[in-house]
């Protein structure tokens, strides 16, 4: 009995919670939490524009599908969520090596791994896009 009360003191001052069926589950922070949506927001937004790219390639000239607003939000969407998740993924990197937190270190990994990522592809995709043609 004693020995489950020094667990159970342990545990809670890691920040573990038990269950009522003893099994330890770890409590996110609220800032982690919505540093994961803004992240997801960002990956949301970016695979909204490759959708609009794609609708575009398959509806032709004479369609209006792809000139929905919610394809115009796309972009400004994605630089600002993009950009708050690329300072906040340098900053977890860097704090989660200084206090050896594992969750502030993986958010790091996936925010800046996601950005390099998103502008490879941006990147990628606008030199495959053709170039206009000069009619003159």
């Amino acid at each position: 009995m004693l020995v489950a009360r020094k667990i159970m003191r342990s545990a809670t001052q890691i920040g573990v919670v038990m269950t009522a069926t003893r099994t330890p589950r770890m409590r996110i922070p609220l800032l982690l939490k919505t540093l994961y949506i803004v992240l997801v927001i960002a990956a949301v937004s970016l695979a909204v524009m490759f959708l609009q790219d794609i609708v575009a390639t398959v509806e032709g000239e004479g369609g209006e599908l792809h000139h929905l607003f919610v394809f115009d939000l796309a972009w400004p969407v994605f630089l600002v969520a993009g950009l708050a998740s690329v300072v906040a993924g340098l900053a977890a990197l860097v704090l989660g090596r200084l206090r050896a937190d594992a969750r502030l270190t993986r958010y790091g990994l996936w925010a800046v791994g996601f950005v390099v990522f998103a502008i490879a592809v941006v990147v990628v995709a606008q030199s495959l896009e053709a170039p206009p043609t000069d009619h003159t």
